[in-house]
């Protein structure tokens, strides 16, 4: 090796004092230690004389060795993603470098004796504009990254990054400074290559931007069982803080380190860091100053807000310099600090967080426009959008187009004329580093009309309809945004008007996909035909309705119409396996129970409380959501039993999905635990039987109902016919065995059962279906309103009709879930035109 260059980088000259040690890894295994590593850098062949190399920096173990070799010789190093990319066309027009391959001899240049690597900031627009730094740039931020992330020479990271990023590049010089192992690969995050190679190789480290981390929410990660893993960093943008809050509960339960970074590559890589400990309770922050910097805060013009100013960086780290042509390679160090364009305050914890970018503005009609307040704004109204422009107008680019209401309202909001922004639809082009790629966004809006409006068809407007406030993508489907048996009525009705049939696995199909059925089918005709179960809700609902209201009270005679509950129940479990499987196998599985809480339990918990409030005595059992295992009968609160049994199970199915093994049985096997639910939540009845009196408690506790739910579950799970005859076999042999042969549950799970197992439609005439449709979409508003109906038309008018009583409960009930739709519809508009940025 030849003597220490000018521009020494630590890590690089002193390779060799880390012995035999595992310094690479390649996708093939093949091993590269440390002192080969240094003697093949030493080899590798590069012109005699000190010049300018541009150097495509692959995840490969040659492109490693040809860095190593030019920061241990001394040659100043462009790094790019490839030789005839943009970017690397114009750094060789511009600068005239040695590219591998070439002749080894190279042009003369003036170079700085600092100068070591340079890196482009400019994505893929191709512009010469490259960013200087100095060996000790290099040097100092590897080291300190080596420090607050306490790499060990034991550890392992891989290249989920580019290494002609300077993110990626950080995690190879501070690994390389430790004296610790890289894993080299080309394979995306999101493919199980990249996995496989992961657990291969124990990796104990990975690093992600903001968009690696929404593909690790696509394919589970926090599913996976991960032994090797204890560092996880995230730098490259802002990430949501639900999602920072998310992987910092599940890293902490792990014992995985989750840290939070920021920097640019005008300071190397990193200038702050959110250290473990504080990134749950800090999710927006980005930290603190790495070891070696400092931060100030400065005032701006353009911000009067307190205690907010331009975040201004000073370190060992920041670069000499830009370089736009040859000239300024010879340029010394420039500057002493880095002002670096974002707006920030400091918290009363010393920890600094970014609230704004100076440069993402706007001046439209004397207006200043903050691009991320306007993402901000759209994010509070469940649009997430990616806004850029200049100053003559605005471009907002989402994955699919916005309700209609949201653009008028947006100009509303702003007060400019629509032609002021341009709506684009369609994925967000990034960069290599993963972050928007702003540029071309902009170029596609000035290939697009901004007056053209913004519409998604009928479809999507049932999607918005059924999905208010969600961003809705054209690969979105009804199961995938978290449609429930709630909202199915709704939306498969609303589908059936628009394409004039509703077609198989509709639940399941994308909206582009339904879209594209448009036009295909006819709505004439006399007959509709409508899904059994939607049938079968409206006719349970009906049962329990004309129950209490033939009962004049809830403990009086059934009249031959009990069961209807148990079929609601048996429904509950068939429209759980159908619909939110795939949410209760995926890391979102309380969502599961928190929309329930949220659509069922709190309109359950408002109606009690009033209730509660005339009588002027608590009823602890309902307020605990018990009281169907005290035996109470009589009063006006008694059939809300059933929404207590209906969350005891549903608490209990999601419990059961958060064991690994059983959401992977239910994923690989799903029959095989369909036969298993069913098979415990008989042996969890056979033992209830035992522990509770079930004739005075009327088998409506959670041990009794179980085994509905579990019957449902299996009959939309099983598809061969002869499994369905054992099930529904069986569903009336615990009726028989819970009620007895004359009892009205067997026939009423006889009649309702049957025909949702092999009668996938029923035809309805269209007189007929319409208030049946109705009845099914207000199902729950009817069971939540109808007992306080009958108690005032026969108790407090004296009025003794049970025709009546029944007609008005309906009428209530469907008017509720009307107010229901509307209400909250009306709110969210107003508030898009009249709230604030």
């Amino acid at each position: 090796m030849t003597a220490a260059p000018a521009c020494r980088v630590d890590f690089a000259a002193t390779l060799e004092s880390h012995g035999d040690r595992i310094a690479l890894i390649t996708a093939e295994g093949e091993t590269y230690r440390y002192a080969a590593l240094a003697a093949a850098a030493d080899a590798a062949p590069l012109p005699a004389a000190r010049c300018l190399i541009a150097l495509p920096m692959a995840s490969t173990p040659q492109a490693v060795i040809l860095y190593l070799a030019a920061l241990r010789r001394g040659y100043p190093v462009i790094l790019i993603d490839t030789a005839d990319s943009p970017v690397g066309t114009s750094v060789r027009d511009t600068y005239a470098p040695w590219f591998p391959g070439d002749d080894l001899t190279a042009p003369a240049t003036a170079l700085h004796p600092d100068l070591a690597v340079m890196l482009s900031t400019s994505g893929s627009t191709g512009s010469p504009k490259l960013v200087r730094l100095s060996g000790r740039n290099i040097a100092s931020n590897a080291a300190s990254i080596a420090e607050y992330l306490a790499i060990t020479p034991d550890d392992r990271a891989i290249t989920s990054l580019p290494l002609h990023y300077s993110y990626g590049l950080s995690v190879l010089n501070s690994h390389l400074a430790a004296g610790a192992a890289i894993v080299l690969t080309d394979a995306a995050v999101n493919t199980e290559a990249f996995w496989a190679m992961f657990d291969r190789h124990q990796v104990t480290s990975i690093a992600g931007v903001p968009y690696s981390y929404e593909l690790f929410d696509r394919i589970n990660l926090r599913d996976r069982a991960l032994p090797s893993l204890k560092t996880m960093t995230q730098a490259g943008g802002r990430m949501p803080p639900e999602r920072v809050a998310a992987y910092a509960e599940w890293a902490a339960a792990r014992k995985i380190r989750l840290f939070i970074m920021y920097g640019q590559t005008e300071a190397t890589a990193r200038m702050a860091y959110l250290p473990p400990e504080l990134v749950r309770d800090n999710a927006d922050c980005i930290g603190i100053a790495i070891p070696g910097g400092c931060f100030e805060l400065r005032p701006v013009a353009e911000n009067d807000t307190p205690g907010v100013g331009e975040l201004v960086y000073r370190g060992a780290n920041v670069m000499m310099g830009y370089a736009e042509a040859p000239a300024d390679l010879a340029g010394g160090v420039a500057l002493s600090e880095l002002a670096t364009g974002d707006l920030a305050e400091c918290t009363d914890a010393g920890l600094y967080r970014i609230v704004g970018r100076r440069s993402r503005f706007s001046k439209l009609f004397g207006l200043r426009l903050s691009h991320d307040q306007i993402e901000h704004w759209l994010a509070g109204r469940g649009i997430a959008a990616i806004v850029t422009g200049d100053d003559r107008r605005l471009v907002l680019l989402t994955e699919t187009a916005p309700p209609a209401d949201t653009a008028a309202a947006f100009a509303v909001h702003l007060g400019l004329p629509g032609n002021s922004f341009c709506w684009l639809t369609g994925e967000t082009p990034r960069l290599p580093s993963g972050k928007p790629d702003f540029g071309t966004i902009r170029r596609s809006a000035e290939a697009a009309d901004p007056e053209e409006p913004a519409t998604g068809g009928d479809i999507a407007a049932i999607f918005a309809a059924v999905f208010p406030g969600l961003r809705i993508a054209q690969t979105d489907s009804f199961i995938g945004l978290g449609g429930d048996s709630l909202s199915y009525v709704t939306f498969s009705m609303a589908l059936e008007e628009a394409l004039g049939r509703v077609p198989d696995d509709w639940e399941s199909m994308s909206l582009a996909a339904l879209q594209g059925l448009a036009g295909s089918g006819s709505a004439g005709g006399r007959l509709r035909w409508i899904e059994t179960d939607i049938v079968v809700r409206a006719a349970a609902i009906c049962g329990i309705v004309t129950l209490h209201v033939g009962a004049g009270s809830v403990n009086g005679s059934h009249f031959g119409v009990a069961g209807g509950a148990a079929v609601l129940m048996t429904l509950f479990g068939y429209n759980m396996a159908r619909f939110q499987f795939d949410r209760l196998v995926s890391p979102d599985r309380l969502t599961v129970l928190t929309r329930f809480l949220a659509r069922i339990i709190l309109p359950y918990y408002a109606i009690m409380l009033g209730y509660l409030a005339l009588k002027r005595a608590p009823d602890i059992g309902s307020l605990l959501l018990v009281s169907n295992y005290q035996g109470r009968f009589g009063g006006s609160l008694e059939p809300f039993w059933f929404l207590e049994a209906t969350l005891q199970s549903l608490v209990f199915i999601v419990a059961l999905f958060t064991i690994p093994a059983v959401r992977r049985l239910a994923r690989d096997r799903p029959e095989r635990f369909a036969a298993a639910l069913l098979a415990g939540a008989i042996a969890i009845k056979i033992i209830g039987a035992q522990l509770f009196d079930q004739h005075s408690l009327q088998q409506r506790t959670f041990d009794a109902t179980l085994v509905y739910v579990a019957i449902g579950w299996a009959a939309w799970t099983v598809k061969d016919w002869r499994w369905r005859i054992a099930c529904y076999a069986l569903a009336l042999a615990v009726s028989i065995a819970s009620w007895g042969v004359q009892d009205s549950h067997m026939a009423w799970m006889a009649l309702c059962l049957g025909p949702v197992l092999f009668i996938p439609k029923l035809p309805l005439p269209r007189p007929l279906a319409a208030p049946v449709v109705t009845i099914a979409m207000a199902s729950f508003y009817i069971y939540l309103s109808h007992i306080f109906v009958i108690g005032i038309v026969k108790w407090r008018l004296g009025i003794n009709s049970g025709l009546l009583m029944f007609a008005l409960s309906l009428v209530t009930g469907v008017m509720f879930w009307w107010l229901a739709q509307q209400v909250p519809e009306k709110m969210r508009r107003r508030r898009a035109i009249t709230t604030n940025l």
